[in-house]
């Protein structure tokens, strides 16, 4: 049978046993210490952040890439100019709202540097005549130089940000070889056209906004007039009164209705919004076993566009996503081949998780409608209780 040796305790320890149990003692103490000085970071790490924090400036790094350090006042000087676009245009910013600012800003810096941190490991340079030259195209796009020029003039940053995003994508056009004249076939356009109808062909209808209270109680009518009160007498938000008030399965996105005209709603209701004027709510109104107060919002134009008005139009729209879809898959893949840090995603992670839609596992936006600003960008309007905010 093989013999197993057993270590054995060194002589110095064998003569003096307290001193084994000394160094036993100081190891359970170190232990001990570097738990409870764990459990204190990481219950400093969950410790609620101020709204105070959360609408401010960042003071400490806000990202990283290959240990490059994206600098803290680079993004506040583009938080703050974004911030202030957004309060210019709005009431005020709401905690949500910074936050998906913030976590926005940083995801754009963090791309931006990993395209000009591969852009030179290539060897791909843009010259001050590239950029011009993308200008000039760009000016096409516009009724006229003087729309251009304002469009440029409200853009948050002016003329400095617009040349950077400019010098950026053509950076990432050329990271991904992209085609400008990339052929679209006739097929995909009348798909496209046959899809998007909505967009082409379609009646005069209004946008509007519902609160429906039923009557199931002998108090609804002097609730609908409460809440009418608070409308139009504490300038609270209909997007804010609908969520929390109104039965209507609207109430979920702020009371929100498109396309509705004669055929879609009740006689009554239908009469009452052709007394208002855009942007007017009415009074109470009783239809069937409801009460309702509705808000015009605006009034759209019926359109007739046959697929060879917009034939141009769908080609740069389908060939603008095939581009969009190739840069995505080129920031995917440098990410995931790029040691890259983002703080702010950290930071703020108990605080993003509140506003997360739980199916996209993006920041959700409970009240909202897509509209255009001057910059023809899409953007998204929340309404809370103070107010409206918005997104990109």
């Amino acid at each position: 049978m093989k013999r197993i040796k057993v270590k054995k305790t060194p002589k110095s320890l064998a003569k003096h046993p307290n001193m084994t149990i000394l160094l036993i003692l100081v190891c359970m103490y170190s232990l001990f210490f570097m738990g409870c000085e764990n459990k204190e970071k990481t219950a400093e790490s969950k410790k609620p952040i101020s709204k105070d924090q959360i609408l401010g400036l960042e003071t400490q790094p806000v990202a990283k890439i290959n240990g490059a350090s994206i600098p803290v006042e680079e993004f506040n000087a583009l938080y703050t100019q974004k911030k202030e676009f957004i309060a210019a245009k709005y009431k005020n910013v709401s905690d949500s709202i910074a936050l998906v600012l913030k976590r926005s800003i940083a995801g754009e810096l963090i791309d931006n540097a990993l395209v000009e941190q591969e852009s030179k490991k290539l060897g791909i340079e843009i010259t001050d005549a590239d950029i011009q030259a993308a200008i000039v195209a760009e000016k096409t796009k516009y009724p006229s130089e003087e729309k251009f020029n304002q469009v440029i003039a409200n853009l948050p940053g002016g003329k400095a940000r617009f040349y950077e995003l400019i010098k950026i994508r053509l950076i990432k056009e050329k990271l991904t070889g992209i085609d400008k004249n990339e052929p679209v076939l006739n097929a995909d356009i009348k798909k496209f056209y046959q899809s998007n109808q909505h967009r082409y062909v379609r009646p005069s209808h209004l946008s509007i906004q519902e609160i429906v209270i039923p009557k199931n109680g002998r108090d609804a009518e002097s609730k609908a007039a409460e809440l009418h009160e608070q409308i139009t007498q504490q300038n609270i938000s209909f997007s804010y009164i609908a969520k929390k008030y109104s039965k209507a399965p609207s109430a979920k996105i702020g009371g929100y209705r498109n396309h509705v005209d004669g055929k879609n709603i009740s006689v009554p209701l239908w009469n009452a919004l052709q007394q208002l004027k855009d942007g007017e709510s009415s009074s109470v109104i009783k239809d069937g076993e409801s009460f309702y107060i509705l808000r015009r919002l605006r009034t759209n134009p019926a359109i007739n566009k046959s697929l060879d008005d917009v034939r141009d139009e769908i080609v740069t729209i389908i060939r603008t996503r095939r581009h969009n879809a190739k840069i995505g898959e080129m920031l995917h893949t440098l990410r995931s081949e790029n040691q890259v840090e983002n703080f702010i995603l950290t930071r703020y992670e108990n605080e993003l998780k509140k506003y997360k839609n739980p199916k996209t596992g993006s920041p959700s936006v409970s009240a909202h409608r897509a509209l255009k600003d001057e910059n023809g960008q899409e953007i998204t309007v929340k309404e809370n209780k103070e107010g409206a905010a918005v997104s990109r």
